[in-house]
């Protein structure tokens, strides 16, 4: 994946070799950015499975994609009947819809992860849809801050027979091969 704010100087090397377990000493290349640029992007991994009453996990993933190291914080909204519970990070603001991380400063193509889980309340029914949302702040000085907002949709899903097993049809396809 090429990024358009960095160039690679030089643009091109050729070498010739006459025979095997050569090595080319003039392979050496610098990157550079063409401009400065704060650019974050936010990810964001949602639950295997979300079931009422039982707990969720998300991944989001924060990446500066830009040039200059950006001091970030990162957003997460909770879906109405669903409370927080933990995190791989300590919040700075947690509120009955939201928390809010500092996750410090985010050098260029570095990736910060948090584990987020939430328990969903038994008021919740089997076929709503759990939206989920997350965001990289700071928007204002964002190159792009259309990457800045990740969204997730899952289907809460339950069974009425407490003894509901899901396959997956490649580990059965797997599993016969072994």
């Amino acid at each position: 994946d090429s990024n358009p704010y960095y160039g690679v100087n030089p643009a091109l090397n050729t070498a010739t070799f006459t025979g095997f377990k050569q090595i080319d000493s003039l392979n050496n290349f610098i990157l550079h950015p063409y401009v400065f640029i704060q650019d974050l992007k936010i990810s964001l991994a949602p639950p295997a499975l979300v079931r009422p009453g039982f707990n969720a996990s998300y991944m989001i993933s924060c990446e500066n994609k830009g040039t200059v190291p950006v001091p970030a914080q990162i957003y997460f909204k909770l879906y109405p009947n669903t409370s927080y519970i933990s995190s791989t990070a300590t919040p700075i603001l947690q509120t009955s819809d939201s928390v809010l991380w500092d996750i410090g400063i985010v050098n260029p193509g570095q990736n910060k992860i948090i584990s987020v889980t939430i328990k969903l309340d038994t008021i919740i029914q089997v076929g709503d849809i759990l939206n989920s949302y997350a965001q990289a702040l700071p928007i204002a000085t964002d190159f792009a801050p259309s990457d800045n907002n990740a969204t997730w949709e899952s289907i809460v899903r339950g069974s009425m027979d407490p003894n509901d097993i899901l396959v997956d049809k490649r580990t059965i396809e797997y599993s016969t091969l072994l």
